[in-house]
């Protein structure tokens, strides 16, 4: 089929030749964008999301009218890629903000905070636990799922009723700026 022939199916709703369309694409895509545009930064999962809703947008675009077989620049399969790109870009740069606090330790977060006043590390990591322990729900919870049982994203998705793993992400990251918050009033008094 041509690429014309795929726009007009995606505008009829042509559920055979858009399945046909989403396999014919779906694996090359995945290969290019794992192995050629960001080298191991995504996982399958993500790389599969995203191709989801790179061919939605696709989808979206014919059905609006703005993409058709008369606008259309490249190769259809071209311009599904550059939408999964732009699509995967926005996943890592949403990864990379805040990721210092997202990713750091509890123990760690104190430790940088704390650095004006000297403490002993076992006291340090008394103050940690006691301050997550009288946080308010979700944090509470959540941080300990994180840092001491050493939950994943999706196990603890599923434990306190998340949406999925990057609900998770989000909510760990308001609760980060949270500690972070109550650790420097607490380790620089």
């Amino acid at each position: 089929m041509t690429d014309q022939d795929y726009i007009r199916a995606l505008l009829q709703n042509d559920n055979d030749v858009m399945g046909e369309m989403y396999e014919k694409y779906r694996e090359s895509f995945a290969k290019w964008i794992q192995g050629y545009v960001f080298k191991g930064s995504l996982l399958e999962d993500e790389i599969a999301d995203i191709y989801m809703e790179a061919f939605e947008a696709v989808w979206t675009n014919v059905k609006k009218g703005r993409l058709n077989t008369g606008n259309l620049r490249s190769s259809l399969k071209t311009y599904l890629f550059s939408v999964g790109y732009n699509k995967a870009r926005n996943l890592l740069r949403s990864k990379r903000i805040g990721i210092r606090e997202i990713s750091m330790d509890l123990t760690e977060l104190a430790m940088e905070i704390s650095d004006a006043v000297p403490k002993e590390d076992i006291e340090r990591e008394r103050i940690v636990q006691e301050t997550v322990n009288e946080m308010k729900e979700p944090c509470n919870q959540l941080l300990n799922l994180v840092y001491y049982q050493k939950k994943t994203g999706d196990e603890i998705a599923c434990i306190m009723g998340y949406k999925n793993s990057e609900s998770v992400k989000a909510q760990k990251y308001k609760c980060m700026l949270k500690i972070k918050d109550i650790l420097k009033r607490k380790l620089h008094y």
